[in-house]
């Protein structure tokens, strides 16, 4: 072992898809003999040193692989180091700074929710089955509206080690630190954010277990949401100027409901109706703002005099994809409004689906688990037919249709939700890249999206992202 290496995570930017994979299997193989791979501690936001060294498994040039130590800035560095990672308790803890601070409250309300910031891609190492909890957030990292906010508030707001906030906090960390200019070529460990959410109630996570990437995804918005309508006023919020935002707030609100193209929602007859507020009136919730949509659905009995009329809100559309017509997620999306008609009690029916709200970024759930009756007991089965992620998709609400181009994909491997691995494929400005844990390769766009992508038999598309063009 050579004690005075510092090990870099490769790049891969020579590589190809099928050395991507071998590679990654390879490293699987040769690491199986490896009975424990030290994980550096908590407070890898420092370059303090450590009581225990920390190591990585490395490809050497014989094609060998070895361990090698890591420093801690290879991991992860915070450039303005505002914040540290607890040795005890993963909690993220307030030091001295001398930049002035604001609410959480007065960030959300003067946040402009349209605005997009954009960062590389980086990898992250898969210390715990967390492949579903890494593919997630590289796709939730890559969204430029929720970067946007996210950056807003780690500049903005001070964290501290009692706070209530705790998913917030450690995610608005974790997405800081992976944004990190000079960092953005090293993989690095996200544990902090993952033992938070392994003990949360709200999350039903079990360290090392595999989990469903939806039902993380469903809970860690659910999570996020909660957090965000705790924020209200602090007593060093200046309040004339906190009623000068509010009004400025609201003025913005008006306008933007008579101009915007971000939001559109309908009611009876194709009118307007005005949008729910979760927690302060004067203040939306950004995860309804940014993921949350609405849409209807009635259904008519024949004969009857009146129909059956259910509104749901929702973060993510599930999208049935069983029927032999459907093959992209845009056919999804028509078959889902079609026109349905049934059979209710020996009674014809109809059943037609619309939506009253779009939201800016559209996250399509495929439903390709199944549940099967075989030999007394039910078991999975997953439909792996390839759904094409189509490069438009064009979604009608009320009078105007809306299109969306996708920005990240979140792929499964394996035959059942909680078995398999996970992936995904994100966009950087004109740039995809594939990612799997800690490795990172640049592919062509013809290889995610459009009818050219190829079909990976197992590796399936699962859960697609679209934003707003």
């Amino acid at each position: 072992m050579k004690s005075n290496t510092v090990a870099e995570v490769p790049w891969f930017f020579d590589s190809n898809e099928n050395d991507f994979y071998s590679t990654k299997g390879k490293c699987t193989e040769q690491a199986s003999w490896v009975e424990e791979v030290f994980i550096p501690p908590l407070n890898v936001f420092t370059d303090e040193p450590s009581e225990v060294v920390p190591f990585i498994p490395f490809i050497n040039s014989n094609d060998e692989i070895e361990l090698v130590p890591v420093r801690y800035s290879d991991i992860v560095r915070s450039e303005k180091k505002t914040t540290e990672i607890s040795k005890s308790s993963d909690a993220v803890e307030e030091i001295e700074d001398t930049r002035k601070y604001h609410s959480l409250y007065r960030v959300l309300l003067t946040h402009d929710l349209s605005s997009k910031v954009h960062t590389g891609a980086r990898g992250l190492y898969n210390t715990n089955n967390m492949c579903f909890f890494n593919s997630m957030l590289q796709v939730l990292v890559h969204c430029p509206s929720l970067y946007a906010l996210i950056q807003n508030i780690h500049e903005n707001t001070r964290r501290s080690s009692n706070s209530e906030n705790e998913v917030l906090d450690h995610f608005v960390a974790f997405a800081h630190n992976y944004g990190n200019v000079g960092d953005l070529k090293r993989a690095f460990n996200a544990d902090a954010l993952y033992n938070v959410v392994c003990k949360h109630p709200s999350f039903n996570i079990e360290r090392n277990r595999q989990e469903d990437a939806q039902e993380f995804l469903s809970n860690l918005l659910d999570a996020l949401e909660n957090n965000f309508s705790k924020a209200s006023p602090h007593e060093e919020d200046d309040k004339d100027a906190l009623l000068q935002l509010r009004k400025r707030a609201r003025d913005i609100k008006e306008a933007s409901s008579r101009n915007s193209d971000e939001w559109v929602e309908v009611g009876q007859n194709h009118k307007p109706i005005e949008t729910q507020h979760a927690g302060h009136q004067d203040l939306e919730n950004p995860v309804q703002a940014l993921f949350g949509g609405k849409f209807q659905s009635t259904l008519l009995k024949s004969g009857a005099k009146k129909a059956s009329i259910t509104t749901e809100p929702f973060s993510q559309i599930p999208l049935d994809i069983s029927a032999e017509e459907v093959n992209s997620i845009q056919q999804a999306f028509d078959q889902m409004l079609k026109l349905e008609e049934l059979t209710l009690d020996s009674a014809k029916a109809t059943k037609s689906v619309k939506f009253l709200r779009v939201p800016p970024v559209l996250v399509a759930n495929l439903k390709r688990f199944t549940m099967q009756m075989n030999g007394g007991n039910f078991e999975y089965g997953k439909i792996n037919k390839k759904i094409t992620i189509d490069s438009e998709l064009k979604i009608n609400c009320g009078f105007e249709t809306i299109a969306y181009k996708p920005c990240g994909v979140v792929y499964h491997h394996g035959s059942s939700p909680d078995r398999g691995h996970y992936t995904a494929d994100v966009q950087v400005g004109d740039q995809w890249y594939r990612i799997d844990d800690e490795q990172v390769v640049p592919v062509a766009e013809k290889m995610v999206i459009g009818e050219s992508a190829p079909n990976n038999g197992t590796a399936t598309a699962y859960i697609v992202f679209y934003t707003r063009k």
